[in-house]
């Protein structure tokens, strides 16, 4: 049996709304419960587990897409340094540069979101 195996219907839709970027507020009121009653679910080791996954299938997209992102920015910067004075050479050199930042920015993201989680497993499992 899967984790969201575990979860009623409505907690279900509750992870989905949190993985869709929803607060906490936003996700109470939609499901016509209080924050409180989220929150407690939160703590909940299912629901958490169910929570991690998904955010964590998502961040894996992205950064599939970031990758791609990357090798193009690279290769942009390459035809740049071999035609410098090709139009619009300062724009691409701007965006390109623009990605592969992001890039680094998303990589210490999931860093310290991968630390996180292991952190709160820890916490909620009783381990030290």
């Amino acid at each position: 049996m899967s984790p969201s195996e575990k979860l009623t219907p409505r907690k279900r839709k509750a992870v989905f709304h949190l993985v869709q970027g929803k607060t906490v507020v936003d996700v109470s009121s939609e499901l016509g419960i209080s924050e409180r009653q989220v929150f407690r679910w939160l703590k909940e080791p299912a629901f958490r587990n169910e929570l991690n996954s998904l955010q964590l299938n998502g961040m894996e997209e992205v950064s599939r897409k970031l990758v791609h992102l990357a090798s193009t920015a690279v290769d942009t910067l390459e035809d740049v340094n071999q035609n410098p004075t090709q139009k619009g050479a300062g724009i691409r050199v701007r965006l390109s540069l623009g990605v592969l930042d992001c890039i680094g920015k998303w990589n210490e993201m999931v860093d310290v979101s991968t630390r996180l989680t292991e952190l709160e497993r820890k916490v909620f499992n009783g381990k030290k």
